[in-house]
């Protein structure tokens, strides 16, 4: 992955970036003694891509629930299938 990339731990963040149309660029597994512990999520950074983060920091994005939700089973079946 280059610089410019975002990535995050959090799979809420990454379940409203995708919900917002931003796509998983890669799903990285780190571990300890070789068991993996976090998944890590990543996307192509872009202003926009902090600006939405902000505003979701700040609770001023509107997103449709059920489309959120669906993001949110979809990533945790992916962690679940990487570890």
């Amino acid at each position: 992955m280059s610089d410019s990339t975002y990535k995050t731990t959090d799979i809420q963040t990454a379940a409203v970036l995708m919900c917002l149309g931003y796509k998983l660029d890669d799903l990285l597994r780190k571990g300890r003694f070789g068991k993996p512990t976090k998944a890590i999520f990543c996307f192509a950074d872009s202003d926009s891509l902090r600006r939405h983060i902000v505003e979701y920091a700040n609770d001023t994005v509107s997103l449709p629930p059920r489309k959120l939700f669906g993001y949110l089973r979809d990533l945790k079946g992916q962690v679940c299938s990487i570890c």
